[in-house]
C-alpha cells in the first residue's frame, strides 16, 4: 500500500488525534502551506480555532531540510500575537510527560504513523496539563528561553 502524502497524513492525524478539541468548541479550518522564509522555509500549518475563548491551535510539520530535522510542533495561541509552544509550556509546568515523547524523531514508522504518534502524544500532554490555557481560563507566563543568545 503506498503512503499517503504528509498533507493527507497530517489532515487525518489532526481530525483523529485532536478530535477532543473539536469537541470542546473548536473548530478545524484545516491545512496551509506556509512559507517560512529563508530561515524556517516552508511548512505545513494545521489550524484549529475557538473564537469563543480567543484560542487557536497551531499544529506545524516542518520538513527535513539542510539545517533541520523533520519536525512537528503545536503552538497555542491567544489574541493575534500570543503564543506559546507546547515544548516550551512542557519544559516550564514540569507537567510530568517526556519532551522526547512530543519530538517526531522520537517515532519511527512511516511519516503517517510517526505523526499520529506524535499528536496523540500531544494530545496526551493538553489533556493532562494544559485543560485551562485550552479552555480559555488561564495563559501561562512563561519566559523566552534564549538558549544561550542572549
Amino acid at each position: 500500500m503506498e503512503e499517503p502524502t504528509i498533507l493527507v497524513a497530517l489532515d487525518t492525524a489532526v481530525q483523529s488525534e485532536l478530535a477532543m478539541l473539536i469537541a470542546r468548541g473548536y473548530s478545524y479550518r484545516g491545512i496551509t502551506a506556509v512559507d517560512g522564509g529563508s530561515l524556517v522555509g516552508p511548512y505545513l500549518e494545521a489550524q484549529l480555532e475557538n473564537r469563543n475563548n480567543q484560542r487557536t491551535i497551531l499544529v506545524e510539520y516542518f520538513p527535513r531540510s539542510e539545517k533541520a530535522p523533520e519536525n512537528l510542533a503545536l503552538v497555542v495561541k491567544r489574541f493575534r500575537h500570543e503564543s506559546v509552544n507546547l515544548r516550551a509550556f512542557l519544559e516550564y509546568t514540569q507537567a510530568g510527560a517526556s519532551i522526547e515523547t512530543i519530538q517526531l524523531s522520537h517515532y519511527v514508522g512511516s511519516s503517517a504513523e510517526r505523526i499520529r504518534s506524535c499528536l496523540s502524544a500531544m494530545r496526551a500532554v493538553l489533556e493532562s496539563g494544559a485543560q485551562t490555557l485550552l479552555s480559555g481560563q488561564e495563559w501561562p507566563s512563561i519566559p523566552f528561553n534564549w538558549q544561550g543568545l542572549k
